[in-house]
């Protein structure tokens, strides 16, 4: 009777376990959470207000834009407006670091006229680390939408995988109140940036 109880109870127990198990396997695999990724502080020469492309800065000197075209807890895109034009304050093609080691990045391409523009988003934000003029990136969230305005069945919205990335810098300061920021992404193409000082 013992006997048949102890193996009642581990019988059990190794199901328990098994189950337990499985179900932790299946949360892992379909967890979205977002990870913990390393970081350091970044300098003040490249870290602190956003750095905005040329189109936005002759469009508006001031750079009232916005990176934050994404929110990761919702999936909504361009603060739930219609397109991303409609966006209050309109979306900027840059990037900014913060001293803490925390970065974002919004990239686009669009096409088109008026309200009928196709475009490519790209938005990413995680943590970086900087060594010299070399940060790595490491992303907890990338995202890319395209839309597109002859043919929506081409349209979506997709998570993009979430690998670091190793970027270089270069800043330069002109006399006339503004710095401009060469990014050199890893396949060696290069962006640069303008913000006020």
């Amino acid at each position: 009777m013992t006997y048949k109880l102890l193996r009642s109870i581990a019988g059990t127990g190794l199901a328990c376990l098994l189950l337990s198990m499985n179900i932790a396997c299946k949360k892992n695999k379909d967890d979205n959470s977002i990870p913990v990724t390393p970081r350091t502080d970044i300098t003040a020469d490249v870290s602190g207000v956003s750095w905005f492309g040329l189109d936005e800065t002759n469009m508006d000197p001031d750079q009232h834009f916005s990176l934050t075209v994404y929110n990761p807890t919702t999936g909504i895109w361009f603060n739930n407006a219609p397109t991303p034009w409609d966006m209050v304050p309109r979306p900027g093609n840059g990037i900014r670091f913060s001293a803490n080691g925390d970065f974002e990045i919004c990239r686009f391409t669009n096409s088109g006229m008026g309200g009928l523009k196709s475009y490519a988003f790209f938005y990413m934000k995680g943590t970086a680390e900087q060594n010299g003029n070399d940060i790595m990136l490491h992303p907890t969230i990338y995202r890319n939408k395209y839309h597109s305005v002859s043919d929506p069945g081409l349209n979506y919205d997709k998570e993009l995988p979430r690998e670091a990335m190793k970027i270089k810098y270069a800043t330069h300061r002109y006399t006339n109140g503004w710095d401009h920021v060469d990014i050199t992404w890893s396949d060696n193409t290069v962006s640069r940036y303008y913000r006020r000082y």
